[in-house]
């Protein structure tokens, strides 16, 4: 296990670890919607397939047929560790931001199981430990963890990154970053050393990256905050957020700072920088990051990505647009049996206090499901009363 906050390079460690000699590995990206019972595992399943084919095909079959997949988290585990029984011991399942799934113990029950009863070697890169590894755990050795101190820069390591630096100006940036990668790397990539005023860390981190940020070239600073209203990104889209060649430039930029990364065909900003992004741009850009927004809205919409519209429906406050995209996925997120996302959009809609007549189905279809049948009829019945009175006026 990799524990530690963001910026200190767990994810870059887990890749390099697992494309070392006589080791394969299979990744597992955790999402939002992964703490969704029957998103993590489906998503564990068919990254488990990639080593052993044909593993994850018991399991869909069980969600087609599962009333709560929530409920039944330890089950579905113990059927997909029955069948990856013949795991071989070179192969490692990564799971990377693991601490995703911290909303919902039933997701790490899930994981758990899987643990305690599959002969699976599990490579895991979290912001915070998992519930189910205990001190026993480690004390045995079936759990080895490096924490933050391990992934911290040594000051011999960042004296290295910041070379060129006077060495009192070096060893005082390396007292105040108390070893975060995130940083001291930002501060070795600026072309002449800085002498920053904060006395922490995060505010360290803002320093830098505002510096690394103004030695950009104009449209690129410009085409790094559009896209930082995408929760999910690729290329494609990156070229649909930003004209021409531009896209390249932005690309390009982002990924020789570090601000972006790509990772199996997608494009990742880094946690750290899009919250600067949003706070450096947000009142800058206001026409050019809506336009992106409703660009985002429309491909999401057409790839079926879901989850990504919701997110980004949620995070810049178009909480009225979550009815159509409820109308749009309700059928599809009950077939994949995934209830818990169905349950929270509802949620998230009653907070709102928003009645309209699909929350109220999606609502029934939940309890239908939980077997409380009277409170189904009765919803149902109310959506009908206000279907049929929409159809007479």
């Amino acid at each position: 296990m990799l524990i530690a906050s963001a910026g200190y390079g767990k994810t870059t460690l887990a890749e390099q670890w697992a494309s070392g000699p006589d080791r394969r590995a299979t990744w597992y990206r955790t999402q939002e919607a992964s703490a969704d019972v029957a998103v993590l595992a489906v998503g564990l399943a068919v990254a488990a397939a990639e080593i052993l084919p044909e593993c994850d095909r018991r399991l869909r079959e069980r969600l087609t047929a599962t009333s709560s997949p929530s409920e039944e988290a330890t089950v579905l585990a113990a059927m997909l560790a029955e069948d990856v029984a013949g795991w071989p011991e070179d192969a490692w399942l990564v799971v990377d931001d693991y601490h995703l799934l911290g909303v919902a113990p039933e997701a790490e029950s899930f994981v758990e199981t899987l643990v305690s009863e599959a002969p699976v070697n599990l490579l895991v890169a979290s912001r915070r430990r998992p519930t189910w590894v205990s001190g026993r755990r480690l004390l045995y050795g079936d759990v080895f963890e490096l924490g933050q101190a391990a992934l911290a820069m040594s000051p011999e390591e960042a004296v290295v990154v910041l070379e060129g630096w006077r060495s009192e100006q070096a060893s005082g940036l390396i007292a105040l970053a108390e070893g975060w990668p995130a940083v001291i790397g930002l501060a070795g990539i600026l072309p002449l050393p800085a002498d920053p005023e904060g006395d922490m860390p995060a505010a360290l981190y803002e320093f830098f990256a505002e510096e690394v940020f103004q030695a950009l070239a104009p449209d690129v600073r410009a085409g790094l905050g559009v896209i930082a209203v995408a929760p999910s990104l690729d290329r494609e889209l990156v070229a649909t957020l930003i004209d021409g060649a531009a896209a390249e430039r932005v690309l390009e930029s982002g990924l020789r700072t570090g601000i972006i990364e790509e990772r199996g065909g997608r494009i990742e900003l880094h946690p750290l920088a899009r919250q600067f992004l949003d706070s450096r741009t947000a009142g800058e850009l206001v026409a050019e990051r809506a336009a992106a927004v409703d660009r985002c809205r429309e491909i999401y919409r057409s790839r079926r990505d879901w989850d990504a519209l919701f997110s980004l429906l949620e995070r810049h406050g178009l909480e009225a647009e979550l009815e159509l995209l409820l109308e749009e996925a309700l059928d599809e997120l009950l077939s994949a049996a995934r209830l818990s996302t169905v349950e929270k959009w509802v949620h998230r809609a009653e907070r709102a206090s928003v009645t309209a007549p699909v929350y109220r189905l999606a609502r029934a279809e939940l309890c239908l499901r939980q077997g409380e049948h009277l409170a189904a009829q009765t919803l149902a019945e109310s959506v009908l009363r206000d279907v049929s009175d929409r159809r007479d006026l």
